[in-house]
Parts: structure tokens; sequence; C-alpha cells
């Protein structure tokens, strides 16, 4: 993984848990499968410590990193330029990120195409509406399929 990934994904995780140690956002990594060793991790803690981003508690041989006020100011802006941008990014209908990660993907992609439909109907259109109704009827279909256990999800390899 690129590391500017790995220190967006480390600021965040900051930020969304309030207080970390370098090893929960290891094991974090490790539980999605994400590539992260303590040699790409603790140097971006330390610039971010050195940019007054975080601050460093010691708590015997554990250290803790919380953002400052600096770093609450600085993930809002991050924050608010992504929602800008997947805003954007929605109206000329490019999803920015996988719409449903824990849904099956036979679902999933049924669920994007609907998300899309939706996103440019021309609710004045009859063709539009019945083209929605069919991925819906498609969706059903598929739900239909679990419930009866003609469908292999959750099933073990």
């Amino acid at each position: 993984m690129a590391l500017p990934v790995l220190k967006i994904m480390l600021f965040n995780f900051i930020a969304e848990n309030e207080k970390i140690t370098g090893y929960e956002f290891l094991k974090f990594c490790k539980e999605k499968g994400i590539s992260a060793s303590a040699g790409s991790v603790y140097p971006h803690l330390k610039e971010f410590e050195e940019r007054g981003l975080v601050k460093k508690k010691i708590d015997g041989r554990k250290k803790y990193y919380s953002l400052t006020e600096k770093g609450e100011k600085y993930y809002k802006k991050i924050d608010e330029y992504k929602n800008n941008t997947k805003s954007i990014l929605s109206r000329i209908g490019i999803v920015f990120e996988n719409t449903f990660p824990k849904m099956p993907k036979e679902l999933n992609e049924k669920f994007v195409f609907l998300y899309y439909k939706v996103q440019g109907a021309n609710w004045k259109n009859k063709k539009s509406i019945e083209e929605i109704l069919k991925t819906i009827e498609e969706i059903e279909k598929i739900l239909r399929r679990q419930i009866n256990g003609e469908s292999d999800w959750g099933r073990a390899s």
C-alpha cells in the first residue's frame, strides 16, 4: 500500500478513535488485510506530532496519540473536502467508494447499478422508471434465493 494512503488512514484512525497507540493501528490494518509495519506507522506519528497535529501521552510503556486542536481543525477541513468531492462525483455519476462493502458482490453490483439509475433518472419518463423497477425486481430475486437457501453466501468454501 502506498505510504500516503497509509498516512491518511492513520490520521483518520486517530480522529475517529480519539486516542490510539501505534500498535492498535497496526492491529486494525492486519484485521483489514492492509500491509503496514511499525517502520511505516511510527514515522508518520512522529511527523504528525512535529507538525502539531497530534500530541503524545506516555502511560507506562504505552504511547497514546490524540489530535490537538490544530489536528482537529485539519481533520474537519479534510473531511469537508472529502464530502464535497464525493458530492461532486456523485452528481456526475461516479460512486467514490464501494457502496456496500459487506454485501455479497452480486447484490452489491445491483445496488450500485440501482444507485446510478436513480441518480440519473428522468422521473417523467416511463421507461426510466421501468428500468429502476426492473433492477429492484432483480434485487428481490437475489434476496429470495438467499431466503430459500439457493445462494452460496456465507457457506464455507
